[in-house]
């Protein structure tokens, strides 16, 4: 679940014709829907992943959610292409990622319900044992040889 739109990213954060920039692989003029959702998705994957032991996911839509997810979204579209990087864009991401380090670590928090889903499985592990198939004592004497599909001539190896 991606926790920020287009919307939130132009013209809020950058101009339309940056989005275009950054996103138009086929040279239409057009901001490339699918990268910027790609983008999204992936800045709300890096999100969650720090937020999973936390708290439940998905988390609720919040400002703050929405803003991190822009940050991160945004630095994630300048990877795409060649060049310098702006200064704030990495800036933000670096601050982004620092906040989620913390949240992760339980220095801070989000204004979100705490309880994350348990990851630990409910069952418990059992183990079964059956005596060997094969040891030293049941295969004294195998030569190695290949025996027929049937078994053939050379069963039972004893020769």
């Amino acid at each position: 679940m991606a926790y920020a739109q287009q919307t939130d990213i132009a013209p809020r954060r950058l101009t339309l014709p940056q989005l275009v920039q950054l996103t138009d692989d086929t040279n239409s003029g057009q901001v490339n829907v699918a990268v910027v959702a790609d983008a999204l998705s992936d800045a709300s994957g890096i999100i969650e992943m720090h937020c999973r032991e936390r708290y439940a996911l998905p988390l609720f839509q919040t400002n703050e959610l929405t803003a991190l997810t822009v940050d991160i979204a945004v630095y994630k579209l300048y990877t795409k292409r060649p060049g310098k990087m702006p200064a704030e864009v990495l800036q933000t991401y670096k601050d982004a990622l620092g906040f989620l380090t913390s949240i992760a670590a339980k220095k801070i928090s989000l204004d979100q319900p705490i309880g994350a889903v348990d990851q630990a499985p409910s069952a418990k592990l059992a183990v079964s044992t059956r005596p060997k198939v094969f040891s030293n004592s049941n295969l004294e004497g195998f030569t190695g040889r290949k025996i027929g599909v049937d078994g053939g001539p050379n069963w039972p190896y004893n020769r």
